[in-house]
């Protein structure tokens, strides 16, 4: 239902937060974005998996610094306090869950 939105949203390289309970499929659902777009490239730096001990984690707070140089668009979270610190930020998409959506969904 989502996924025509997500393929623009990497194609786009806008800043996106993948959220699960589990480093794996938070970093497995990353690879799985950015296989959305193959055989262009991601254009965008990336992290499968983003932690608060990350360096850039207050400077992405703000989804606008995103597209700075270093910086990561696209990033694998499972720690819920993401949800709050980074509530700015336009696209997160929901990994794992069980739902009948297969444990995906979308908040944009």
């Amino acid at each position: 239902k989502h996924l025509w939105h997500i393929w623009e949203v990497i194609l786009l390289a806008e800043p996106c937060m993948v959220f699960g309970s589990n480093p794996e499929i938070v970093a497995s659902s990353v690879s799985a974005c950015m296989d959305l777009i193959y055989p262009l490239p991601y254009s965008a730096d990336y992290r499968p998996y983003f932690t608060i001990h990350d360096p850039e984690f207050g400077e992405l707070q703000n989804a606008a610094h995103c597209k700075r140089e270093g910086n990561p668009t696209l990033v694998g979270v499972t720690n819920t306090y993401f949800l709050k610190a980074y509530s700015g930020w336009p696209n997160i998409v929901s990994v794992g869950g069980g739902d009948t959506a297969g444990g995906l969904t979308y908040n944009s």
